[in-house]
């Protein structure tokens, strides 16, 4: 397609050819498209560069005789404009570095500057080969970002880029492709032919600009804007920002004249469309039949979510909290219950024989159901998964029993594959089933690694408080005492749970060894092993401990420096694992049918199988790298 400009022939240099471009751009108008799907209403786009058109300055006329024009509107504002979209093609070649791709970058800028918000760029670079910045889009600010990121290197891959151009459209009315060269082609797999052939299957116009050079190809260039309807201009450095700006005002300053027109049905005309000293004629075909108004579609079928204020997302919010209310309502009733029977059974033990009248009514017991959870989840727990939960569950310090533990697993397993069948269908229901019944194990795993850290970071002042009671006189009794009554947190209740079991009967040594299993730190065990074998000894006890407090201060230190030299590892860990999730769970909003392709179809399944054994491979293998004992 002509784009509706006029150039002086030969070739003017500088600020001259930039006048002469810009003047004969601005008295130019030309019809672009005309539409008539709803005819009698006639829409006739006209590119008018350089002019603000109103409904007063624009005429159109039918056969010679005058219509009647309802609107006008720019091709931004219109409701049923086209859609257009217009592709910068830069070269890249080694050829502009320095000067010659700064001011090509410039100029593109500028072009983007002057397009309405509405209408599309994109953005290819070619060099060797052609790459795809940016996509047609209508973020403006994105094509001017990859603007920025271009860089010079390699040779001139033109016909190539040509048809990457013309390969990047999506559903555009008007196509665009704006071409900047400084040589020619040089590699690639498409000839001049095969391009030019590209853009005609694409129906994109090229517009050529070549930077003057001694390897400019001037005749593939215009070779490239003639066969598809554009132009090309040449330019120095200097120039290029008035020819882009000039190519930006022709493909932007669009409008759409909408009017009445009084064609019988098939009928032609010649239509005329002037708007002050420029006109363009068009043939106008009027439809053999009247166009009749569609009946409006059927209302689709609303879903459950439709029907709430906030559509879907309330509905998955509802359920959400649905699943969590149950949840709290079955762990807290569970443990109501439980408290309730421990207070009727030392009631029963403490009260006097006769019972007191209204007694039965507070000793009813729990009901059926919540007495056959419980003793199911006593069953499961007498097994080796429940002794397995014990130290678990001691080291977090959390007064739960493990068939309680149990039952939030079975609660947040059955209540995840109700969620994700609900939800989100039977492909997610199994990963979220996994997911909640592990968040139980997660939590109490989490609690007793911060127990453990705050323990570990306590242990050397544990030590020295002890030293500083066995030399005040203390025996080491006095001195676990004094631990449990000084220290503060877990520290101190775990060694006043020593101090309770020794005065109970229990060994020293075995209630010791007995706290470092408990806890589970290295540090701790070789402190109890060192006391213990002390106190077979005999000896400096104090001083020994002293000692170990001075080590474990020094080792305690150095984890600190390694943790933070690991930080920025442990923290890609993180990122790198849960940005498949998060992907899929914005793809689940966003384009459902996108992992409708995953896990709806076999070769989708095996990609995901084989997707989360590369994760699990890539986490196991990045814990690795990122834990480093000291």
């Amino acid at each position: 397609m002509v784009i509706g400009r006029r150039t002086l022939a030969g070739v003017l240099a500088g600020a001259l050819a930039s006048i002469a471009i810009a003047g004969t751009a601005a008295a130019s108008v030309q019809i672009r498209k005309v539409n008539t799907a709803d005819f009698p209403k006639v829409q006739v786009v006209v590119s008018a560069p350089g002019k603000q058109l109103h409904p007063g300055d624009v005429s159109v006329s039918e056969n010679g005789k005058n219509a009647d024009v309802l609107r006008v509107d720019a091709i931004g504002e219109a409701r049923h404009a086209p859609k257009v979209a217009t592709v910068l093609a830069v070269d890249t070649s080694g050829s502009m570095q320095g000067k010659a791709l700064v001011a090509a970058v410039h100029a593109a800028r500028v072009f983007v500057r002057g397009m309405p918000s509405k209408l599309e760029v994109g953005v290819v670079a070619f060099s060797d080969r052609p790459r795809l910045v940016t996509a047609p889009t209508s973020d403006h600010a994105r094509a001017t970002r990859a603007l920025g990121a271009l860089h010079a290197a390699g040779e001139t891959a033109l016909y190539d880029a040509v048809a990457a151009a013309s390969a990047s459209f999506s559903d555009a009315d008007q196509r665009y492709i704006i071409v900047l060269s400084d040589g020619g082609n040089t590699t690639g797999h498409h000839d001049l032919g095969t391009a030019i052939a590209a853009a005609r299957r694409a129906h994109a116009t090229i517009d050529t600009v070549g930077l003057k050079t001694p390897d400019t190809d001037v005749a593939a260039l215009r070779a490239l804007a003639a066969r598809t309807g554009g132009r090309y201009q040449p330019a120095a450095t200097a120039d290029l920002n008035s020819i882009y700006s000039g190519l930006a005002r022709s493909i932007g300053d669009q409008y759409v004249i909408t009017y009445r027109s009084e064609l019988s049905p098939g009928a032609q005309a010649d239509v005329v469309v002037q708007a002050g000293s420029g006109r363009d004629t068009a043939v106008l075909q009027a439809p053999a039949r009247p166009v009749h108004t569609e009946p409006a579609p059927a209302a689709p079928r609303r879903s459950v979510g439709a029907a709430l204020p906030g559509g879907q997302a309330a509905l998955y919010t509802g359920l959400a909290a649905c699943f969590l209310a149950v949840f709290a309502l079955v762990f807290l009733g569970l443990r109501a219950r439980d408290q309730a029977r421990s207070r009727a059974r030392i009631t029963r033990a403490v009260r006097p024989v006769r019972p007191e009248p209204g007694d039965e009514a507070h000793d009813r017991g729990p009901s059926p159901v919540a007495v056959g959870i419980r003793k199911a989840a006593e069953k499961v727990s007498s097994g080796k998964m429940g002794g397995a939960l014990d130290p678990m569950l001691e080291r977090a310090g959390l007064k739960l029993r493990r068939d309680e533990l149990l039952v939030l697993i079975a609660t947040g397993t059955l209540g995840g594959a109700a969620l994700g069948l609900l939800v989100l269908g039977p492909a997610l229901a199994v990963l979220l089933a996994v997911v909640g019944g592990a968040a139980p194990l997660g939590w109490v795993s989490h609690r007793a690694r911060v127990r453990l850290r705050s323990i570990r970071s306590q242990l050397p002042e544990v030590l020295a408080l002890l030293a500083s009671s066995l030399r005040a006189g203390h025996s080491f009794i006095q001195a676990l005492d004094s631990v449990a009554r000084e220290m503060e947190g877990a520290p101190a209740e775990e060694f006043s749970r020593v101090v309770t079991e020794i005065r109970l009967g229990r060994q020293v040594d075995e209630a010791l060894n007995e706290l470092a299993d408990r806890i589970g730190s290295e540090d701790f065990r070789w402190a109890v092993m060192a006391v213990n074998i002390q106190r077979e000894v005999g000896g400096n006890l104090a001083e020994v401990l002293d000692n170990v407090a001075d080590t474990l201060r020094e080792r305690e230190d150095i984890r600190r420096q390694v943790d933070v030299l690991s930080a920025e590892g442990r923290l890609s860990l993180w990122v790198l694992a849960a940005l498949p999730f998060l992907f899929g769970l914005y793809l689940a909003f966003a384009s459902p049918q996108s992992l409708g392709l995953l896990f709806g179809t076999g070769i989708g399944l095996v990609m995901v199988a084989g997707g989360a054994v590369l994760l699990v491979a890539g986490i196991v293998w990045m814990r690795r790298i990122v834990r480093i004992d000291v």
